[in-house]
């Protein structure tokens, strides 16, 4: 099971995520700041599918967790093995958006496996969590 864990803090926040993944799975690369969507993100690279389950920028923190109570639509494998669109990319089409909302409202998830998504993002006064 994957796991996050939010520890909000008077400077911001502090986000652990701990991946469940098969063992055959190869090695994500680690992080490193790419430019994705116009913008400079941080996260380690997935190499089946390219994307994350975690990445960041100086505006939001986000956090991909399989969808585990749900079956997927691709069976055994799941969406890579069967050439779908990684959800991993999903993490970082999220920064094509200006927050969390327009993103919910706006981006097409179409045949993407089942997930949930942490999406941390600092404010003035208050931190907004959405999931």
């Amino acid at each position: 099971m994957c796991v996050v864990t939010v520890l909000p803090h008077a400077d911001g926040f502090l986000i652990t995520s701990n991946r469940d993944e098969h063992r055959s799975r190869p090695d994500a690369q680690p992080p490193q700041w790419h430019t994705y969507n116009g913008r400079p993100v941080l996260f380690p690279k997935d190499p089946p599918g390219g994307g994350t389950w975690l990445a960041a920028t100086d505006r939001a923190v986000v956090c991909l967790l399989n969808g585990a109570f749900e079956q997927g639509p691709f069976g055994p494998g799941g969406a890579a093995a069967a050439g779908a669109r990684s959800r991993g990319l999903a993490v970082l089409d999220f920064f094509a958006y200006d927050d969390a909302l327009q993103f919910v409202n706006g981006y097409d998830f179409g045949p993407l496996a089942p997930f949930t998504m942490v999406i941390a993002q600092p404010a003035n006064p208050v931190h907004q969590l959405y999931e």
